[in-house]
């Protein structure tokens, strides 16, 4: 009975976890974006100072701006999104989980982590769309 008790808890978790997952993937839907305001979101996630950085560093933030909003404008998968803050989120979290890195020997254990522990990338970009 015991098994069966906790079969039957981690299922109405499991229940439970999909629902607020539809509600808030409906929301984050409902939020529109325009072209101007992912350029923004994308200038912010990866910041150019100027007086501060190398001229290598800056290259490399123009770099990731490039390819997120690669994979915002041309991913296949999100085309159907529309401009909208779901397709924002989901970019920026494909962008943290595909998007080719430097080769160390700790990459694939960092990328890892990254997806068990959640990106600090993911929620700047979740906060930055709630509060458009």
């Amino acid at each position: 009975m015991k098994k069966i008790d906790e079969a039957r808890d981690v299922l109405l978790a499991g229940s439970s976890y999909m629902s607020a997952l539809q509600r808030e993937c409906e929301v984050l839907q409902s939020v529109r974006l325009t072209d101007t305001q992912v350029s923004q979101f994308i200038n912010r996630l990866f910041p150019i100072d100027e007086a501060k950085m190398t001229d290598k560093q800056k290259e490399n933030q123009i770099t990731r701006r490039n390819q997120l909003t690669d994979v915002f404008y041309m991913k296949e998968d999100l085309t159907d999104f529309g401009t909208t803050g779901y397709r924002f989120i989901s970019a920026v979290a494909d962008y943290v989980d595909h998007v080719e890195g430097r080769k160390t020997a700790t990459a694939n254990i960092n990328r890892f982590m990254h997806v068990a522990n959640g990106s600090t990338l993911v929620d700047q970009a979740y906060n930055m769309v709630l509060m458009a």
